[in-house]
C-alpha cells in the first residue's frame, strides 16, 4: 500500500515526483524483482498508475502488449529497466543543478530534523571508525558538521551534505558502505520535505522585496506651512 502521507507531500516536479515514488514502489514491494510474477505485476500497476495521473511518458516503456510468456518476460524486462533509468536520471540532475550552482533550499519539520539527526550521529560514528586515512577522516567531518549546522535552520541547504556524499562515494565507497547508507536515507528524508526552492544564491537575493521608495507628495509641499513667518 502507498505511504498516503509520501503521496501528499511529493513535490509538483513530475520528475523528482517520480524519482521519490519509484523507490517508494521498490520499497514497499521488497526485494522480490527477480522472476517474481507478483512483484512486476504491482510494481507495473503502481508506475503506470503514475504515469496516468501525472500525465508523464518514460522513454524505453514498451508500447506493445505481450502476447505469450516469452514476450511478457521482454516486457517486464524492458519497463522495470526503463523506470528505474528514469528516476536515477531524475535524481542526477538534481544534483547537477547543485553542481551548477542552483543550492536547493528544503523547509523541514521539527520530526525530520530528529531524524536526519539520529542519521548524522551513526554517520559521525561510522567515520570515526572507519578505516579510512586522517586527511579523509577530517574531510567528511568538516562536512557532516556544515550540514549538521543547517539542519536547525528554517531553510535548509544541500550543499554540504552533497559534497560529503559525493566524497564518500568516490574517495572510500567500499570502507563507508554503511555511512553512504545512512546518507542515503537522509536524502530520502530531505525529499520528503513540504517544500524546496531551487534558487542560486544570487537569484535568491533577487527575490527578496526590495524597500519602497518614499513618494513625496507634491500638492502637500507646495501648499504654504503655517509654522514658516513670512
Amino acid at each position: 500500500m502507498i505511504d498516503e502521507e509520501l503521496f501528499l507531500s511529493l513535490p509538483n516536479d513530475p520528475e523528482h515526483a517520480f524519482a521519490l515514488y519509484e523507490a517508494h514502489v521498490r520499497e514497499i514491494l521488497g526485494d522480490d524483482s527477480d522472476g517474481a510474477w507478483k512483484w512486476q505485476s504491482e510494481y507495473i500497476q503502481y508506475v503506470k498508475a503514475f504515469m496516468l495521473v501525472y500525465k508523464i511518458d518514460i522513454d524505453g516503456i514498451p508500447d506493445w502488449s505481450p502476447q505469450g510468456e516469452e514476450q511478457f518476460d521482454d516486457y517486464v524486462s524492458q519497463f522495470i529497466e526503463a523506470s528505474g533509468i528514469k528516476a536515477k536520471a531524475s535524481n542526477l540532475k538534481r544534483l547537477q543543478a547543485i553542481r551548477n550552482g542552483i543550492s536547493p533550499l528544503y523547509s523541514l519539520e521539527p520530526k525530520q530534523k530528529i531524524e536526519i539527526n539520529h542519521h548524522l550521529e551513526a554517520i559521525r560514528s561510522i567515520i570515526a571508525e572507519a578505516n579510512i586515512t586522517p586527511q579523509k577522516r577530517d574531510a567528511l567531518i568538516d562536512r557532516l558538521e556544515a550540514f549538521s549546522g543547517e539542519v536547525n535552520r528554517d531553510r535548509t541547504r544541500l550543499d554540504a551534505f552533497t559534497a560529503m556524499y559525493i566524497f564518500a562515494k568516490r574517495e572510500a565507497k567500499e570502507e563507508l558502505a554503511p555511512a553512504i547508507e545512512k546518507m542515503e536515507k537522509i536524502l530520502t528524508v530531505l525529499e520528503k520535505a513540504v517544500e524546496w526552492i531551487g534558487l542560486s544564491k544570487s537569484a535568491e537575493k533577487k527575490c527578496l522585496p526590495t524597500p519602497q521608495k518614499k513618494i513625496e507628495d507634491k500638492r502637500k509641499s507646495s501648499e504654504p506651512d503655517d509654522d514658516i513667518p513670512f
